[in-house]
């Protein structure tokens, strides 16, 4: 359930980035709100990888959960 919700979290994130990239490149040329865009864009990625490698490790945390029960 968990991984679902992460999932969900991520998802919602990558929406905000596309979304974010095509408004940038919509909007007329500003270099202060596209050094704003672009620092909020790297905070997205930031914060899908943090959510990418948390999914990761919960996928081996499972993964070697059910190997060790199988084991037993």
């Amino acid at each position: 359930m968990e991984s679902k919700e992460n999932a969900a979290k991520l998802q919602l994130l990558i929406d905000d980035y596309v979304n974010n990239v095509k408004s940038v490149r919509n909007k007329k040329f500003d270099r202060s709100s596209v050094k704003k865009k672009v620092l909020e864009e790297e905070l997205i990625e930031e914060k899908i990888k943090i959510l990418e490698n948390g999914i990761k490790k919960m996928e081996i945390d499972n993964f070697e959960d059910l190997k060790s029960n199988r084991e037993d």
